[in-house]
């Protein structure tokens, strides 16, 4: 603020010119750290400060501590609670959900994910695995919902095969390469119970190569494993894995990743904060 000799009145009013009521005392507050940014209007704010700053994309997201529930909200909730933090009001997760976004799977506690996206000799993604083992955090709790982001148009529907409970209600948005489905885990959870769901997805071939892909990690997830998996007809030169405090954020804790016996490589991240882990790569050409 005071290399661009703004006040805190001067930035409310650079907000206010973009749609954004935030208060006097608010500023301040967030300034003095008496409070932080975790409504969703709020954290459009932080957004368009750090633009108003001329800041790099997510430098202010990125001093966000965990989000702190208000009332007697369980404590295994702010697992879900934690995407207000690392996904922005205007990515497509974020759109899909609507008003459904800030509470989706508030009832549960994510503890394991096990990612495994495997390539097809055209480079592009044949079929992509996952694994997570829950906790409900409340009773009644009976469904997990899943949303799917495709980096590229999809000409149709994605194919979802459940191996773990049954696949419930589906949404397919084509304008935000977007599904949105619920796994059903057959019978009301009580509290703390655990549940199993896993389930493969196939995206129609786009012919368009892959180059990346990355997983929301939730606050509190155990342990979460990425690997992905080359077709020996098509090898990636390099390999590389890394962290995003947010889903465009700068990469950080960037790692050379070498192939395997069975050309694929992985990530195991343990205990990791709130936002998202990826594996990128390059090809010949």
């Amino acid at each position: 603020m005071r290399r661009r000799g703004l006040t805190l009145d001067r930035l409310r009013q650079r907000l206010l010119l973009q749609g954004i009521r935030i208060s006097l005392s608010t500023l301040s507050y967030w300034q003095n750290g008496r409070s932080q940014p975790e409504r969703p209007d709020s954290l459009r704010a932080v957004d368009a400060l750090e633009s108003i700053l001329e800041l790099p994309r997510s430098s202010l997201r990125s001093l966000l501590g965990p989000h702190r529930p208000r009332g007697r909200a369980p404590q295994q909730d702010k697992s879900a609670l934690s995407l207000l933090l690392t996904t922005n009001e205007s990515s497509p997760m974020a759109r899909a959900l609507g008003s459904d976004f800030a509470d989706v799977n508030s009832g549960i506690h994510q503890m394991i994910n096990d990612t495994t996206l495997r390539l097809n000799e055209k480079r592009g993604m044949a079929v992509m695995s996952q694994r997570h083992v829950i906790r409900a955090s409340r009773e009644g709790v009976r469904a997990m919902t899943v949303v799917q982001v495709d980096e590229e148009s999809a000409a149709a529907p994605p194919e979802i095969t459940v191996t773990c409970g049954r696949l419930g209600r589906m949404r397919y948005l084509p304008e935000l390469r977007t599904t949105v489905f619920d796994v059903l885990f057959g019978h009301p959870l009580a509290r703390n119970e655990t549940a199993v769901v896993a389930y493969d997805f196939r995206a129609s071939d786009t012919g368009t190569p892959c180059s990346f892909f990355q997983q929301n990690v939730r606050k509190g997830l155990r342990e979460s494993l990425l690997q992905v998996v080359f077709h020996p007809g098509a090898l990636p030169l390099t390999a590389e894995s890394y962290r995003r405090s947010s889903y465009e954020g700068q990469r950080t804790h960037v790692r050379s990743a070498t192939l395997d016996a069975s050309y694929s490589v992985h990530v195991l991240n343990t205990r990791m904060p709130s936002g998202y882990q990826g594996i990128c790569w390059r090809w010949s050409d």
